[in-house]
């Protein structure tokens, strides 16, 4: 069974499937321009209700935020916030949910945005780095639960993991 097939929240996985899998492409082929740096390479596209594209962006083209904390703020700059209510937004790697830094979540973004649909691909890789003094610390992002339980419909499309991983083996092939 497909991912869509076994997410409650996705409504009729045929009639939209190729539509998203056109947007999420296009996230893809702009997580190709994040920088190669410590940090995953990571393509975001806003949708409106309608499924016109509103906003696109990656990772690094704003020093210091996340793929989709651009896009939003890049929204919200061209007044589109409320044409974006109801919408969706594709992200290459699953909305970060706690951040490790103590900023606003990606997720929590998303939620104050007001969009209906969040689709991803790849699920967040979980995280051990060391924090001030003795000791790790442990995170394990739950952006995609938190959505759901928020009453979003979330949809994994697992079917193009293998490219995602291809753009971010400079972060992966560390972790194994």
């Amino acid at each position: 069974m497909s991912p869509e097939g076994n997410n409650p929240f996705r409504k009729n996985p045929l009639e939209t499937h190729e539509e998203d899998r056109e947007r999420m492409q296009l996230a893809i082929s702009l997580s190709s321009s994040s920088p190669e740096q410590k940090t995953y390479k990571v393509g975001c596209v806003i949708t409106d209700k309608n499924g016109k594209v509103l906003m696109s962006g990656f990772t690094g083209e704003m020093e210091g935020f996340h793929a989709e904390e651009i896009v939003i703020k890049k929204l919200k700059l061209a007044g589109l916030e409320e044409v974006a209510r109801g919408g969706s937004i594709y992200s290459t790697i699953e909305p970060c949910h706690p951040r490790r830094s103590g900023k606003t979540s990606c997720t929590d973004h998303i939620l104050s945005l007001g969009v209906s649909r969040v689709i991803y691909v790849l699920d967040e890789p979980k995280k051990i780095f060391k924090i001030a003094g003795p000791g790790e610390k442990f995170i394990d992002c739950q952006g995609a639960k938190t959505l759901r339980e928020r009453g979003l419909e979330v949809v994994h499309m697992s079917e193009l993991e293998e490219e995602v991983r291809e753009i971010n083996q400079h972060i992966l092939k560390s972790k194994g």
